[in-house]
């Protein structure tokens, strides 16, 4: 499972009532929503077949019409 459960926190000096307040007002707020949100996202990347494009120079130059094959090699070979 990608999300288990979050750990109840651990008070330091105070008590238990003040610290259940301050994770339902503000942490468990913030945290579910991130937790939704990528869970969103994950599945949404999971229910797709992504596919890159990847643009090559053809010169250093960046000239058109010219073509130097070593230097479109080099960035196919080091992705860059």
């Amino acid at each position: 499972q990608l999300f288990n459960p979050p750990a109840e926190p651990v008070p330091k000096g105070g008590t238990a009532k003040r610290a259940g307040a301050f994770r339902s007002a503000k942490f468990v707020g913030v945290i579910d929503g991130f937790r939704s949100s990528l869970s969103e996202l994950v599945k949404t990347l999971e229910a797709t077949h992504t596919h890159f494009v990847r643009c090559i120079k053809p010169n250093l130059a960046k000239t058109a019409g010219v073509y130097e094959h070593e230097v479109a090699a080099r960035q196919l070979r080091t992705s860059g």
